[in-house]
């Protein structure tokens, strides 16, 4: 997907969130639901919809905007997908700082052998 949008230019974009099928809580939807749909209204209006039978999220809007959105997806599928990984559509971007899980720091590579 772009995300250059020149001025003036109301492209949509759409961003489709998988998330495993088997990972979808009975009943997840009726609360997911509303919880999308403020998210969408926060962010100009985007189209956020669950599809569980199709085993993903599906944002629709514009690109500037869906980025905006991300770590509120995130928020979203952490509560409503325990058991869910982030999906990598999320990672991108600004959203992936908002997540960041700190790492240990890698060992040292081994010395040089002098040559």
């Amino acid at each position: 997907l772009s995300n250059t949008v020149e001025p003036g230019d109301m492209a949509e974009d759409e961003l489709i969130i998988p998330i495993e099928k088997a990972l979808w809580p009975k009943g997840v939807v009726r609360g997911l639901t509303p919880v999308l749909r403020s998210l969408g209204d926060k962010h100009g209006n985007l189209v956020i919809v669950a599809q569980p039978t199709k085993g993903y999220i599906m944002v629709k809007g514009d690109p500037a905007k869906i980025e905006e959105a991300k770590p509120g997806l995130i928020e979203i599928i952490q509560e409503h997908f325990p058991d869910a990984d982030i999906p990598e559509e999320l990672m991108e971007g600004g959203a992936a700082e908002a997540v960041e899980v700190p790492t240990p720091a890698p060992a040292a590579p081994p010395a040089a052998a002098p040559a």
